[in-house]
């Protein structure tokens, strides 16, 4: 699999991912980690139902893709114990992905939600000692 393919695969789940359109995970992934993605994405448009974003920058080495990414959403239900605010959040994170007969079928998504938390008022700001 090319690096070429691999950027539009992981383009178009961005997309989808920004039009609410879970079921495209179905043609883009393995079973098992579109399956995961329809979940936990589900679970973040459940509270943020305008989330959508960018990749900003990408790193392509054999059949893995490491990406950095920035989203936004709106906080419109419940979440991690935050009540809906009507603030605009913004999400950043990295994923490394592996790639293999033509889907993607690992993700490691890692993002800052200490620091969504905070957008949210539901932490406070780090103090000076």
């Amino acid at each position: 699999m090319d690096r070429e393919e691999m950027v539009r695969i992981d383009d178009a789940i961005t997309d989808a991912i920004g039009a609410g359109d879970p079921g495209a995970f179905d043609a883009l992934m393995g079973p098992a980690l579109a399956a995961d993605f329809r979940e936990g994405i589900g679970r973040i448009r459940s509270a943020f139902p305008d989330y959508a974003g960018i990749v900003v920058s990408r790193v392509v080495e054999g059949d893995r893709m490491a990406s950095q990414f920035v989203y936004h959403g709106t906080h419109q239900g419940e979440w991690l114990g935050v009540p809906p605010t009507g603030r605009r959040v913004r999400f950043v994170g990295t994923s490394m992905n592996r790639f293999a007969n033509g889907v993607m079928v690992e993700a490691d998504v890692v993002m800052d939600w200490l620091e969504v938390l905070k957008q949210l008022g539901g932490f406070p700001d780090d103090e000076p000692a």
